[in-house]
């Protein structure tokens, strides 16, 4: 009977996280990628660098999966049931963890059984820290990342475990660490811990010899072998899928810069943000432990390295490499990117329950404390089942918008990628055509915006091809001149509003009328929900809030103050509304300017805008 239920603990920490996880996960679209990596997985197509071949696939086949719910739910579910799965191979990869710090055990078979209480439990800490858990809401590439993290350090730690197959696990190792990379860059920051424990394997001497190295040479034939899934890409690209990022099957170099991630690189190690990743990577660590989850992962340290040094060095050097790493990149979702620092430090802290355990085995009872406290202290932080803000926003966007409108916007994090999804998969207006500033400063996104909107862009064809051509200079590394490129911006941009303004209305949103002076100067900007309609006169336009419903929107998230993003899109909701108030006072339409500043006051009533526009209606 007792070995029937501890049989049962791999399956019972998968339904109790994947329940909690279904529970809390967003209903609908999130904020940055959400939209676009749905889209890529229902429509088979390509995606931003690095192009997440394994991912798209897996994500596709999801999409197959009968429901009663819409789409993009159940594939926010997909995000639940790899991060719920992952935790099932923690559990499993802290076995063999243990296995190998029991090997001076002379009771290791009396040690099995509290091994996989200790793995249960520290397996639910796992699933309910705050950065792991946080994967499991909606649709991203980072819950299958870590999902094949934990498969990756099962197979190679049960390789020192297995000595008739230990060559077959490490061989499988080899070929999962290629698998990985086709879905996440950064499965690199596995290697330098998993080399150091090839070669300074566990209860061995350090030893390099001609085997060894011949070895390691054969196991790069697995490695590359899986790589081969990138071939994907290229493929599929030359179909011209209605989301294609990169245009990659253009050549080898486009394919290369997609992969390779090029885009992105000027945020590695520009020494920006160090000392901000610095502090959220500290502040969120409790986080990930439950608090008092600190004090067994500090004895983990001592522990480890008193029954294996090498084990010891191996997680170290995952939580060490991922660190520097992580700091370095300078990005605002940097939480993402340190799991695998997280992950080690909760094997650390697992190897710490496990020396006080066998201090006091009347302990164990007492060690389920910690996912309960992890599970109660992160709920509201990733409890996104009313998190509407991103569907609300992109909805109250373009439900205001005329007929055949083009609008053109860079705010990517908070309705251009959800549009996108609403647009091509579930036919949300598809008479709107949407420029994407930051886009369109890559040589794929020009062919897109062809592709999707011929008519409208075909007016601008020559102003295309002339920055086109400077754009490809500059995305090539060559010696490109600054200040022409961005003056054949400038004009491609106000070529696409000129040469289109007299059969299209066509509206900017707030951040581009920011940064972008020389676009549109020449026109009037009159705020219409949540963007700016041109117009070429200064005639007063009357203000029509009819089809702005923003109080699911308000309530979404209401408690959840942490989180840039959330704060960031009702902030961006209430300027909007208050830009319209100050133009219902400049035109004398007062009765709608109290009511965009009543409708604001819903979102935010202690906002600072609003106060001085109520002050001015005194």
């Amino acid at each position: 009977m007792k070995n029937s239920i501890e049989k049962s603990f791999p399956l019972f920490l998968f339904i109790i996280s994947i329940l909690i996880y279904f529970i809390t996960a967003n209903p609908g679209l999130g904020f940055t990628d959400s939209g676009e990596l749905a889209s890529v997985c229902v429509l088979l197509g390509i995606a931003h660098p690095t192009g997440y071949p394994l991912f798209t696939l897996l994500g596709h086949i999801w999409t197959f999966i009968p429901h009663s719910v819409p789409l993009i739910q159940i594939l926010n579910y997909f995000a639940g049931f790899l991060t719920s799965l992952s935790a099932v191979f923690f559990y499993f990869a802290l076995l063999e963890l243990f296995k190998i710090l029991d090997f001076n055990n002379a009771n290791q078979d009396e040690e099995k059984n509290s091994n996989k209480w200790l793995a249960l439990i520290s397996g639910f800490i796992y699933a309910f820290a705050l950065t792991v858990w946080g994967q499991a809401g909606a649709i991203e590439v980072y819950p299958l990342h870590i999902l094949f993290i934990n498969i990756i350090l099962l197979f190679f730690l049960k390789s020192f475990n297995s000595k008739g197959k230990r060559e077959h696990y490490l061989l499988l190792t080899a070929f999962l660490l290629g698998l990985s990379f086709t879905n996440h860059l950064t499965t690199v920051l596995l290697l330098p811990a998993i080399l150091l424990l090839f070669l300074y394997p566990p209860n061995q001497e350090f030893l390099i010899n001609k085997n060894k190295f011949q070895f390691l040479l054969l196991l790069i034939i697995p490695f590359v072998l899986s790589l081969t899934l990138y071939l994907f890409l290229p493929i599929r690209s030359s179909t011209l899928p209605d989301m294609n990022w990169g245009w990659v099957h253009r050549g080898l170099d486009k394919f290369l810069y997609h992969v390779q991630g090029k885009q992105y690189q000027v945020w590695m190690f520009s020494g920006e943000n160090v000392s901000v990743n610095i502090g959220k990577y500290f502040a969120a660590l409790p986080m990930q432990l439950g608090l008092i989850g600190l004090i067994p992962m500090l004895i983990g340290f001592y522990s480890t390295y008193k029954k294996s040094k090498q084990i010891f060095w191996f997680l170290t050097a995952l939580v060490l490499v991922c660190f520097f790493y992580s700091i370095n990149y300078s990005i605002h979702d940097i939480e993402s990117y340190f799991l695998t620092s997280y992950i080690a430090l909760i094997f650390f802290s697992a190897a710490g329950l496990k020396f006080l355990y066998e201090k006091n085995k009347k302990l164990l009872p007492l060690f389920a404390i910690i996912p309960i406290i992890s599970l109660v202290l992160n709920f509201e932080s990733n409890n996104n089942s009313s998190d509407y803000l991103v569907n609300d926003y992109t909805d109250n966007l373009v439900n205001n918008l005329e007929e055949d409108a083009i609008v053109i916007s860079s705010q990517w994090d908070y309705w251009c990628s959800a549009f996108w999804y609403k647009q091509k998969v579930e036919g949300l207006r598809k008479d709107v055509t949407l420029v994407e500033m930051e886009l369109l400063r890559r040589t794929w996104f020009g062919p897109q915006l062809n592709e999707w909107y011929p008519k409208v862009m075909g007016n601008s064809k020559q102003e295309m091809e002339a920055f086109l051509s400077e754009l490809e200079v500059f995305e090539s590394n060559g010696n490109y001149n600054p200040n022409l490129l961005q003056d054949r911006y400038e004009k491609l941009i106000n070529s696409i509003i000129d040469k289109n303004f007299d059969n299209h209305p066509i509206y900017l949103t707030l951040d581009v009328i920011e940064k972008e002076q020389n676009i549109a100067k020449n026109y009037e900007k009159i705020p219409v929900g949540f963007a700016f309609k041109l117009e070429k006169d200064k005639q007063t336009r009357q203000i029509d809030l009819s089809k702005i419903k923003l109080d699911r929107f308000a309530n979404s998230m209401k408690n959840n103050t942490s989180n840039h993003l959330i704060t960031g899109i009702k902030d961006i909701a209430v300027l909007n509304l208050v830009n319209i108030a100050r133009y219902g006072l400049f035109t004398n339409q007062i009765d709608k300017t109290k009511e965009a500043i009543n409708i604001a006051k819903k979102i935010n009533p202690k906002n600072e805008l609003i106060m001085q526009v109520e002050q001015q209606l005194k």
